[in-house]
């Protein structure tokens, strides 16, 4: 039973990239239609609607990035309990320094920023709060997010994988934390944010020390499980209390149901084969740091002069294409591998 549970385990892991380069596609898709659902790219309202796209949205939206936390949840499972890693907490930190806050300085000074500020007209105030204090810099939150889970989690490691209830607790409370927090004060370098995802990095925790149990759940049970709590969350007129919870649950089910998918989907294709599939998992972090605004210069130019699924369409392409390009050139030289933090 040991060996078994072992090699499920290192089944999962292989398929990881898989998994992470699939969920980067889907934030890139997730971007190039969140604009027909509002609030999204808000300089310009979008010409013609679509509530397919908007559905869309709501859907890719609703896993993708709780699902990548999770696989980074899984991971460091694997590395630290299986792999013994990350004995030192020094060395971990200056890690995930280089490997999440490197990145998140140097692309925000030189992309993020400068866009943000040059399309929404951002005063020098609004810029220091958006992007030098992390209160809202676009899709860099990611990078400020997970480095907290990861500060987090460190020292709560012997909790999480010798008492699964207490952990579940001390997670929940860091949660609360976060909700309550942004009511109160700034999101100060994505603080309260990291709080409230710790809960989705402890999913992936458990999911490693539970694997064989998790895996024996069929693939269809969690696709029924998402797309009731999604309908049920999005269609029926629940009390404001219920659906508060079904929020929650939508995105823990979703990135669940995500993760094994993607998971089963990866054992059964030779993804490990595919040349196009490796080109893409070797810079899915690159073109994820810059994917954004692209597709904001997207819309700027194709709102109203095309179909919106023809623009949503062109948004995914050129965005993938051109953060493509950009992820290439980076790649080729040392200082700036270690500035988009690659190795």
């Amino acid at each position: 039973m040991v060996n078994d549970i072992k090699k499920i385990g290192d089944d999962y892991i292989s398929n990881c990239t898989f998994v992470k380069t699939v969920l980067m596609l889907c934030v890139v898709l997730g971007h190039s239609v969140n604009f027909w659902k509002g609030n999204w790219f808000i300089v310009v309202d979008p010409i013609y609607q679509s509530k397919s796209l908007a559905l869309i949205s709501d859907i890719v939206n609703s896993f993708h990035i709780y699902a990548f936390v999770i696989v980074s949840g899984y991971v460091y499972a694997f590395l630290r309990i299986q792999k013994g890693k990350y004995d030192s907490f020094i060395l971990f930190i200056q890690n995930k320094t280089k490997r999440l806050l490197v990145p998140f300085i140097f692309i925000c000074a030189i992309w993020v920023c400068p866009i943000g500020a040059y399309l929404y007209k951002y005063s020098a105030q609004e810029c220091i709060q958006k992007y030098v204090l992390g209160t809202s810099p676009n899709q860099l939150w990611f990078l400020l997010m997970l480095f907290w889970c990861f500060v987090f989690v460190w020292p709560l490691t012997n909790i999480l994988k010798k008492h699964t209830i207490l952990s579940f607790i001390i997670v929940g409370l860091f949660y609360i934390t976060g909700v309550v927090g942004s009511h109160f004060l700034p999101n100060y370098f994505s603080i309260w944010t990291g709080c409230e995802y710790l809960l989705f990095f402890w999913i992936g925790f458990q999911v490693f020390r539970y694997r064989r149990v998790f895996s024996s759940i069929p693939i269809v049970v969690w696709l029924i499980f998402y797309a009731v709590i999604f309908i049920l969350e999005r269609i029926v007129n629940l009390p404001s209390a219920v659906t508060s919870v079904l929020q929650i649950l939508v995105h823990i089910v979703g990135a669940l149901m995500a993760f094994f998918v993607l998971q089963y989907i990866a054992s059964k294709v030779k993804w490990e084969k595919s040349k196009l599939f490796t080109l893409l998992s070797e810079n899915s972090m690159p073109i994820y740091l810059v994917h954004q605004q692209f597709i904001y210069f997207l819309i700027l130019w194709l709102n109203g002069k095309v179909t919106p699924f023809v623009n949503a369409s062109i948004n995914f392409i050129i965005a993938i294409m051109l953060s493509f390009i950009f992820s290439r050139f980076m790649l080729q030289f040392k200082l700036t591998r270690f500035l988009i933090g690659e190795k």
